[in-house]
């Protein structure tokens, strides 16, 4: 199966407030989590293998880009690529194996007798493979699937567009049902994302120090072509270094005092006692996280809410009505404890923070400069619960993404290319058009008193006015929670036809 998906093509907030809340909000989870590692004994979840040090794209965000990348040239030694695996199979590893890291994987000749090596040495791994598809064909897509769970092609686009190569695998193989999952994300090469723990080329944190712990030196190993391990997945550049397995063992490296120490200093003093890792702004719980570790981030959560409600005597009360908050409500219920009310956008000011408690789904950055624009209010009166699963690289790749895909594409082409009414003046209204960039012709409202005022300067009008439209140039995005009554009434008043209208908190979700 392979579906294509589009994560957020939006820039990361890199607003010192918005680290800092991520910075703070991180520590509520993370710290209370690896102190559990006390207690128990680690285990490898994740492991990379970068076979060859070198990547065949220009993206402006990534230090080993190829017109930056300042690394000596390096290939993996075979007989050391063997023998780590080989190491593995001993230990009857199952967790996630990746032969990629800072690199472009298929330029390695080599990888697919690589690949099928590993498969078949270890039955009980995820097998997961990253490329950016740039010299992927049908005769190495077709290889490499026979090997892999997943993979995963970052097709990097700045308007957006398949390329022609990545097209023709898509057309070819979408309907197709085989063991590895394959998931085309659409992203843009420009983009401003995580810092690489200050080494992003389009990244400047020379001023900015993070403390929030990290959970990835108590379940990651990155191995580079030389034998030598990284500290962690961001260090593109190698620039750190904890052991090397060309002299070692990957258990005996792993219980090593090296890596204790560097836990330890995690544990008890956070990212900002690492040099490296005081630059980093990868927050919260990332990666391939071990289902029992998901467990311990929603029992912290729900430790919290408990202890508000209990302790402090607040009402709980969870953000909007996303995907993730509606599992928020679930996910406490379990744990015995209901929420007092979902709140939306023109709620939030209106509450007693002192007296409540608000758990949001995401990072709405525009509320929070509102009500606690230093960031003291933290874990105080509200914090900021992601779903973990959502991050996992696999969890994407979803059966039931394809038969959303083809209308996802069509919303898209349609807001770029037809003139764009939008049907509502409300928070969702506003949440929609920022998510997709869209400047609307004019805005529609059943409020009489909203007719012939203006929001953020585009006029509001009566949806009668679209009777007056050529069906055929416009697209009607309903940006409201009440889609089907206002969709009812478009089609039933005959104010337009059905194949103009579109959800946009639909596909806001899928974004």
């Amino acid at each position: 199966m392979i579906i294509v998906k589009y994560p957020s093509y939006k820039d990361k907030d890199v607003s010192i407030s918005n680290l800092l809340r991520q910075d703070r909000n991180s520590s509520i989870f993370i710290d209370r989590i690896i102190a559990e590692y006390k207690d128990e004994r680690p285990k490898i979840n994740t492991i990379e293998i970068e076979t060859i040090n070198r990547c065949n794209n220009d993206c402006s965000f990534c230090p080993v880009n190829r017109n930056d990348d300042t690394r000596e040239y390096r290939k993996m030694d075979s007989e050391l690529f063997y023998n780590l695996i080989n190491q593995l199979e001993e230990q009857q590893y199952d967790g996630h194996l990746s032969l990629f890291s800072n690199n472009e994987p298929l330029i390695d000749v080599r990888i697919y007798e690589f690949l099928e090596y590993a498969y078949k040495k270890l039955p009980n791994a995820t097998h997961i493979l990253y490329t950016n598809g740039l010299i992927l064909d049908e005769e190495k897509y077709n290889k490499i699937i026979k090997y892999l769970d997943y993979l995963v092609i970052d097709n990097y686009s700045d308007d957006l567009t398949l390329l022609p190569n990545v097209e023709a695998i898509v057309n070819n193989h979408k309907g197709d049902i085989c063991n590895c999952k394959t998931a085309v994300l659409v992203r843009k090469k420009t983009q401003i994302l995580s810092s690489r723990g200050g080494t992003a080329p389009n990244r400047d944190v020379s001023n900015l120090r993070f403390s929030s712990g990290c959970i990835l030196p108590f379940m990651q190993m990155i191995i580079r072509p030389d034998g030598k391990v990284s500290k962690c997945c961001q260090d593109a550049l190698g620039k750190t270094t904890i052991g090397d397995l060309s002299k070692i063992s990957i258990q005996e490296l792993w219980e090593s005092n090296e890596y204790s120490e560097f836990r330890d200093s995690m544990i008890c003093k956070g990212r900002d006692s690492i040099e490296l890792c005081s630059k980093c702004d990868l927050f919260g719980l990332t990666n391939y996280f071990p289902e029992y570790w998901i467990s311990k981030g929603v029992q912290v959560l729900a430790d919290i809410a408990w202890d508000k409600r209990r302790k402090e005597n607040k009402k709980i009360y969870v953000y909007d009505q996303t995907k993730t908050s509606k599992k928020v409500v679930r996910l406490l219920a379990l744990h015995g404890l209901k929420v007092d009310g979902i709140l939306f956008n023109n709620d939030i000011e209106k509450l007693n923070l002192e007296k409540s408690f608000i758990i949001f789904p995401s990072y709405e950055n525009d509320i929070f400069d509102r009500i606690d624009p230093l960031c003291e209010l933290v874990g105080k009166s509200y914090l900021i619960y992601e779903d973990i699963n959502s991050s996992l690289h696999t969890e994407f790749i979803d059966e039931d993404v394809n038969k959303e895909l083809d209308n996802f594409i069509n919303f898209l082409t349609a807001i770029k290319t037809k003139k764009v009414v939008v049907f509502g003046t409300g928070f969702s209204a506003i949440k929609i058009c920022k998510t997709f960039h869209i400047e609307p012709a004019y805005y529609i409202d059943n409020n009489k008193t909203r007719w012939g005022t203006e929001m953020d300067g585009i006029k509001i009008d009566s949806p009668n006015v679209l009777k007056e439209e050529n069906t055929q140039e416009i697209a009607v995005v309903i940006g409201s929670l009440k889609y089907k009554e206002m969709y009812d009434q478009l089609v039933n008043e005959d104010i337009c036809s059905p194949e103009v209208i579109w959800d946009g908190l639909q596909y806001a979700d899928l974004i």
